[in-house]
């Protein structure tokens, strides 16, 4: 009895990798800030791919009506940390290293 479980185990292990052989990596996307950044008028979501490392700045120009006047000069920095996304420090501080390198923060 104990060989036919391990057995029918072994089975269903290998009709598994057969089965997820061809997929893609599933690759989690993390929000980790949006709003305006330094002399930009169009709203940026930065994203982080955390399997592959990989940030993403994604621009809203298709629906985004411009950056307010009444929120201040488009020289300042109007990007927030997206809280409730499961963000780490660690992604902020990123997020926040690449906008500064690119000089937009």
């Amino acid at each position: 009895m104990a060989n036919m479980l391990a057995v029918l185990f072994l089975l269903l292990v290998a009709w598994i990798c057969i089965a997820t052989a061809g997929e893609p990596l599933r690759d989690e996307k993390v929000s980790v800030m949006y709003g305006y950044p330094r002399y930009k008028k169009t709203w940026l979501t930065i994203y982080h791919y955390r399997a592959t490392d990989r940030w993403v700045f994604e621009w809203d120009d298709l629906f985004d009506a411009g950056r307010p006047k009444s929120w201040g000069g488009i020289s300042e920095c109007l990007m927030c940390a997206d809280k409730k996304s499961g963000a780490t420090d660690e992604e902020f501080k990123e997020a926040w290293k690449r906008l500064k390198k690119r000089g937009m923060a």
